[in-house]
């Protein structure tokens, strides 16, 4: 048996690819945390776009966090739908629409 991990391109990816990948590898993210991490500004538009251009799913919730200015701000919390199919269908869109590498390792 062997594992399939990817290895982002040599070049910097675009941040969709870079949230994309974050999620495939077991991620949430809120929009406080995408605009730290990934430079995002508007992780709504995003996920919109992932799932109208590539028919991604992704579950999402509301939560509470501290915004900027110290007060509660209310989010949405974005992670991949669990279905195998998304998953293989995110797996192919990393790989060919954004160049990630397979990398094949025999399962310990």
């Amino acid at each position: 048996m062997q594992t399939i991990t990817l290895t982002p391109p040599a070049t910097v990816p675009p941040q969709i690819a870079q949230v994309l990948y974050h999620c495939y590898q077991g991620g949430s993210l809120n929009q406080l945390e995408a605009n730290s991490y990934f430079n995002c500004e508007n992780l709504n538009v995003l996920v919109f776009t992932l799932s109208n251009n590539y028919q991604i799913t992704f579950n999402n919730h509301c939560e509470s966090v501290v915004g900027k200015c110290g007060q509660d701000t209310i989010v949405q919390r974005y992670w991949l739908n669990n279905c195998c199919a998304n998953f293989d269908l995110v797996y192919q869109v990393l790989v060919h629409q954004f160049s990630y590498k397979p990398e094949y390792r025999p399962a310990a």
